[in-house]
């Protein structure tokens, strides 16, 4: 597995958000429906906000629910990092001063899926850190994604 730690100071991410259901596998048919919906108005304002890393067009999954009940949750958001004003027809979501475990990947969103389960049965395991509870974020291309997951050592 790619991967390096990264320190990194407080910051926000700003960008639309929606609460949907938790899929541990395959596709979140909620979240689709948020990307399709999205216009090219608002992923060029997103792209504009962009101004410091992890760079571009964002997913950030935040906010777990309980996961073993059957019907987790977690707050979903196509976001950007930004030192810029929000808008007000978007959401805010601060995120404190963490270490990030960010791995690399190039491939499609299967491998991507692939890798993040690897992460969890595999990395964490073995790796000296743990989940810090924060969000966990997806940004990249579609050849070349990072996954960004906050971490603490053990």
């Amino acid at each position: 597995m790619n991967y390096r730690i990264e320190e990194k100071d407080a910051f926000k991410v700003v960008g639309l958000k929606k609460r949907v259901k938790l899929v541990s596998t395959g596709e979140n048919s909620e979240i689709v429906e948020v990307l399709e919906a999205i216009s090219d108005e608002t992923y060029a304002e997103l792209e504009a906000l962009s101004n410091m890393a992890p760079a571009g067009i964002l997913n950030v999954c935040a906010n777990f629910s309980e996961e073993g009940s059957g019907a987790g949750e977690l707050d979903f958001y196509v976001a950007a990092t930004t030192t810029k004003q929000a808008p007000a027809h978007f959401e805010t979501l601060k995120i404190d001063v963490s270490s990030w475990a960010v791995f690399s990947i190039e491939g499609d969103w299967e491998d991507v899926q692939a890798l993040w389960g690897r992460i969890y049965s595999e990395w964490f395991p073995t790796s000296g850190y743990e989940h810090a509870g924060g969000p966990e974020i997806l940004g990249g291309t579609e050849e070349q994604s990072e996954i960004w997951i906050p971490v603490v050592k053990k």
